[in-house]
């Protein structure tokens, strides 16, 4: 939805908390940690979180894998960003394979000018002040 629907603030503020949510409840230590995930796979909470985390970064990039010198963050982007770099603030010591791909985005964003003709001020100084980091 993200993706398609990025000008609206409801759908990105929605998405967003509900990303928080899904990856906060997948950082919680389990109640029985030899519990098995549905379907009898085990390692559950592993596999939702990273896949909670993988679709969060490729929010946080205007191209997903793909290196384009003329990419422009949009709003939605930045608030994607904010929210990985929260999350990874909050819950680095339960981040493990995580980290990968949380680092390949950061990676990716290194070639994307921040300065952004798609961006409000408000947006521009919030990426500023991420990149700055």
């Amino acid at each position: 939805f993200m993706r398609r629907m990025h000008g609206s603030r409801a759908v990105v503020s929605r998405s967003l908390a509900g990303y928080r949510h899904l990856v906060g409840a997948s950082m919680a230590p389990a109640a029985d940690p030899g519990a098995k995930a549905e379907g009898g796979t085990g390692g559950g909470g592993n596999v939702c979180r990273q896949a909670s985390v993988t679709s969060l970064c490729k929010l946080c990039l205007p191209s997903w894998g793909r290196r384009r010198p003329r990419s422009c963050l949009r709003e939605s982007n930045v608030e994607s960003l904010e929210a990985l770099l929260g999350m990874v603030h909050r819950d680095h010591a339960r981040f493990s394979s995580e980290w990968d791909i949380v680092a390949s985005t950061l990676d990716q964003l290194c070639s994307v000018c921040v300065s952004s003709p798609r961006l409000s001020g408000d947006h521009a100084r919030r990426a500023e002040g991420v990149a700055g980091c």
